[in-house]
């Protein structure tokens, strides 16, 4: 499910004799071998970027997935790529995460519909970015890059998640649970540091850390940004 595979000397993926197993979700292509796939049923392949043989079936297609930079091993998405917006659903909502722990499910095109994408990387608009490590006593500094707009930043015991459209999903813990981090909102570009408290009780200590983005000319739409996790230490 959500896998990745191109630019293998040999095929991209091999079902064995006896595996029942399904490939959802997922981009195959530009690999070595005289197929992509080899052993599936037009029926085990679902929602993929594939050979053409399963093109215009389950939700298939065979196209240029429009990686960013292949040479670069950038596999992430274009925002023209054929791929945006069109995974089945069900299994993204299983999934919650991308490959780069950002929601499953976003909004690309800041429209208001948050659709998953095949392949490893979701493509977000918005991106949570970390500077420094949770040493006890020490100092962390977030922000959020992405275009005009402003951040709520927020934390939790990674003991749940919750769907919130169009903005993803929220992967960091229980909603009820979560802990406002800093001010009670700040501009997306802004840094803010925060000084990881000195009390030796914290090690060891588990977190997740993510914010929500909205849209400065149109705060109806935006993105839960990627997640971060953490342990509090004291080396």
């Amino acid at each position: 499910v959500h896998a990745t595979v191109t630019g293998n000397v040999g095929m991209g993926v091999v079902r064995g004799p006896g595996h029942q197993g399904s490939l959802v979700n997922s981009i195959v292509r530009a690999n070595g071998g005289p197929t992509q796939l080899t052993g599936f049923s037009p029926t085990s392949v679902r929602n993929s970027n594939v050979d053409a043989a399963f093109a215009g079936q389950n939700g298939n297609l065979a196209a240029p997935p429009l990686f960013v930079n292949v040479t670069q091993e950038d596999l992430a998405l274009q925002p023209t790529s054929p791929c945006l917006g069109v995974a089945e659903l069900a299994a993204a909502n299983a999934t919650l995460v991308d490959a780069l722990e950002a929601s499953r499910r976003l909004d690309h095109a800041l429209s208001g519909t948050d659709l998953p994408d095949m392949g490893a990387y979701e493509r977000p608009v918005f991106k949570l970015h970390i500077s420094g490590q949770p040493q006890i006593g020490t100092m962390q500094v977030y922000s959020v890059s992405g275009p005009p707009g402003f951040v709520i930043l927020f934390a939790g015991l990674l003991d749940g998640h919750a769907s919130l459209s169009p903005f993803g999903f929220e992967t960091v813990g229980q909603f009820a649970n979560l802990i406002p981090v800093g001010p009670p909102s700040f501009a997306v570009g802004q840094p803010l540091a925060l000084i990881v408290s000195g009390a030796p009780s914290l090690e060891g200590f588990r977190f997740g850390v993510q914010a929500i983005a909205f849209l400065a000319s149109d705060p109806s739409k935006g993105q839960f940004t990627n997640r971060y996790r953490g342990r509090f230490y004291n080396p």
